[in-house]
C-alpha cells in the first residue's frame, strides 16, 4: 500500500512541476498566440466579404455585357415588346443567370457574421463558441 501512495505522490509532483511549466508557457506567449488567432478570424472575415464583393462584381458586368452584346446582335422577334429589357438568344440567358446569382450574392453579402469576423474577431468567437 505504501508503495502505491509513494508512486502517486511522485506522480502528483510530477503533474503539478508539468502544470507550472505549462503555466510559465502560456503567460510567456499567450499573448501573440491570441493575437494570431484573432488575425486568422480576420482573415476568415476578410475572404468572406472579399469574396462576395468580387463575385457580386463580375455578375454587374456580366449584366452590363449581355445587355450590350444583346443590343449590338439586334432586335429579338420573339420578345418584341420586352426588346430594351431583356436581351436576345444566348445573351439573353446568361443575361437572366447573371441576375439570378448576382441577387444571391447581394443577399449573402449582407450577412452580419462576415462583417462581423472582419472587424470584431473576439465577438465572431464568442458567436462561434455559442452556435
Amino acid at each position: 500500500m505504501t508503495e502505491t501512495v509513494n508512486k502517486l505522490a511522485g506522480l502528483e509532483d510530477k503533474a503539478v512541476e508539468l502544470i507550472d511549466k505549462f503555466e510559465s508557457i502560456a503567460e510567456q506567449h499567450g499573448p501573440q498566440a491570441i493575437e494570431l488567432g484573432l488575425d486568422a478570424v480576420r482573415v476568415i472575415g476578410l475572404q468572406y466579404v472579399v469574396g462576395h464583393v468580387l463575385v457580386f462584381l463580375i455578375m454587374l458586368s456580366c449584366i452590363y455585357l449581355t445587355k450590350k452584346m444583346g443590343k449590338v446582335v439586334g432586335n429579338c422577334p420573339i420578345t418584341e415588346r420586352w426588346n430594351d429589357f431583356w436581351p436576345c438568344g444566348p445573351f439573353g440567358l446568361l443575361y437572366g443567370v447573371s441576375i439570378f446569382f448576382g441577387g444571391i450574392l447581394l443577399v449573402r453579402l449582407f450577412n452580419i457574421w462576415g462583417w462581423v469576423a472582419l472587424f470584431y474577431p473576439e465577438l465572431w468567437l464568442v458567436g462561434k463558441f455559442f452556435r
